[in-house]
């Protein structure tokens, strides 16, 4: 409801520009009102332009990390505004291979974690692990099965926009084909002394390089290093 005041003066019918142009203004205001608070809700209500800034890495990556095989691939954001709460999610959507056949519309959770060694308030790229232990879908898959069959991750980025306190979630997928056997992701921060400051590289967020990893399995890995273990104590 609009009001409008004149004091002690008012318009009368002697004067009809005054009262269409009275009326133009009232209309227009009404319209911009409603405008603006469109605006508004769509800002809020569609956090979708958000997620187009979130990058994930072209690539996974599986080597051993700390004497266990380990599957990471890298998150990272291109705005200045920080994304708070964030968590990682991994789930293995399709598998055929020598070792485990996934049915149709089947999945496997995938246990992630954020790299310890990095900020969990998404100040810069995060990596996020997974180990492949005994109790992972991966654990008997070697470098041959994984180019030989067919596998495909579904990943989910999740967070909350620090600036409106909306949820936010992008996603992507890895097939066997983005798998890089024996790689590592390249250091992409790193500390300015001249301007005393952080500087984040985002062309090397997919960018890998070759090390050393058994082309064999994680639980024949792992069988082996205990064999040696025992055969050591043993002697």
């Amino acid at each position: 409801h609009t009001t409008v005041a004149y004091g002690n003066r008012a318009i009368t019918l002697e004067c009809p520009q005054a009262i269409i142009a009275m009326c133009l203004q009232c209309i227009l205001s009404s319209i911009f009102q409603a405008f603006m608070v469109g605006i508004l809700f769509a800002k809020l209500t569609r956090p979708k332009a958000r997620t187009q800034t979130i990058l994930f890495s072209k690539h996974t990556v599986i080597s051993l990390r700390d004497e266990k095989f380990c599957l990471v691939f890298r998150v990272g954001d291109m705005r200045k505004s920080r994304i708070l709460n964030i968590n990682a999610l991994a789930y293995i959507i399709k598998m055929d291979n020598n070792v485990m056949c996934l049915k149709n519309f089947d999945q496997i959770e995938l246990k992630t974690e954020l790299d310890g060694n990095e900020s969990s308030f998404f100040l810069w790229p995060v990596s996020v692990v997974h180990i492949i232990d005994e109790n992972s879908p991966l654990y008997k898959i070697s470098a041959a099965d994984l180019l030989c069959g067919k596998i495909e991750i579904l990943v989910v980025f999740e967070g909350m926009i620090e600036t409106t306190g909306q949820p936010v979630q992008a996603r992507s997928s890895y097939t066997e084909h983005d798998m890089l056997w024996g790689h590592r992701f390249v250091p992409m921060v790193n500390f300015v002394e001249s301007k005393n400051i952080f500087d984040v590289d985002f062309s090397k967020l997919s960018s890998t390089e070759q090390i050393d990893t058994p082309l064999c399995s994680a639980a024949e890995y792992d069988q082996a290093v205990n064999y040696a273990i025992s055969s050591q104590d043993s002697s």
